[in-house]
């Protein structure tokens, strides 16, 4: 019955979910001195550039930042990882020791970054409203386009989304992290390796992405869900149960703002921001079907870009 697919929240929570006073994602123990950025409904200046476009990062000193999070203004907040595996100040020099050849070794530049989606402790993203979910994704936008502006060392910006434990997640407060690197994973390299390779040998011209849309789209025996934006696939060979792709159904480049690879000097835009309220419309759907019809499974949620 259609009813059976309503997104419920579930009661019965674990104890962790349910214990909020040590939770160091909660917004009364945010107050008690993170680093922070902020993403209100409209930015009132947490963010700071500086001289390189970067971000200066705002403590319990500004006092307006700092009176906002204890009066719970907030809608989603941008922290520094309490345990950084990557530091933006390393000086990214790639060490080979002669004695422990084949291994490399390398400095660990990077930025870690968490954003913690809401106020509200114990509701997984597949449960919050889809206003609450588009704030998420244009946070996730933001930050991703104020790193890629803000530290030219940085080459490649990862966004994902660990939900419960045996997916990783170690924090029940839902939460996203962030980490941009001065290297290319090896597995996006090669997606984009071999959709060069469809573009120039096989079908010349023609993005494989783009076409296994229109694919898709005509016989639909795949798809889940699908809007004027995006689309929600199941793939051709799933590497899981229940994997699903979300897909831009207009051509893109990247999911933020990248310098593009042909027109030197120009910038090629990502997302666009009215399209965000597409993107969560989908993921919402997805997550809370999930979340009903699977039991509220463990997964990882990845922003696959370029």
């Amino acid at each position: 019955k259609p009813e059976a697919y309503l997104v419920r929240e579930k009661q019965d929570f674990d104890e962790k979910k349910k214990r909020k006073e040590n939770c160091p994602f909660c917004a009364d123990n945010l107050s008690k001195g993170l680093a922070r950025i902020e993403y209100p409904e409209e930015p009132r200046g947490a963010i700071v550039e500086e001289g390189t476009g970067g971000i200066k990062w705002l403590g319990e000193k500004d006092l307006e930042l700092s009176r906002r999070v204890k009066s719970h203004e907030w809608k989603t907040c941008v922290i520094k990882n309490m345990h950084p595996v990557l530091n933006k100040m390393a000086p990214a020099t790639i060490l080979h020791p002669k004695g422990d050849r084949p291994y490399i070794f390398a400095d660990g530049l990077g930025i870690c970054d968490i954003i913690i989606e809401s106020q509200t402790h114990s509701k997984p993203l597949g449960v919050l409203d889809k206003d609450v979910c588009e704030n998420i994704i244009l946070t996730y936008l933001r930050r991703f386009n104020d790193l890629q502006k803000g530290y030219p060392r940085l080459d490649y910006i990862s966004i994902f989304h660990n939900h419960r434990m045996e997916a990783g997640a170690t924090i029940a407060h839902s939460h996203t992290q962030i980490f941009s690197t001065p290297f290319v994973p090896a597995h996006i390299e090669n997606e984009i390796s071999q959709a060069e390779n469809y573009f120039a040998a096989v079908d010349v011209g023609n993005c494989p992405f783009c076409k296994m849309i229109e694919r898709e789209r005509q016989n639909e025996e795949r798809v889940i869900r699908k809007n004027r934006s995006f689309i929600a696939i199941t793939p051709f060979d799933s590497g899981s149960p229940f994997e699903i792709w979300i897909l831009p159904i207009r051509h893109n480049l990247s999911f933020g703002n990248v310098n593009d690879p042909i027109n030197v000097g120009r910038i090629h835009e990502g997302i666009k921001e009215d399209e965000i309220g597409e993107l969560a419309d989908i993921l919402t759907w997805v997550l809370g079907r999930l979340y009903v019809c699977v039991d509220d499974p463990g997964y990882n949620f990845v922003i696959s870009t370029s």
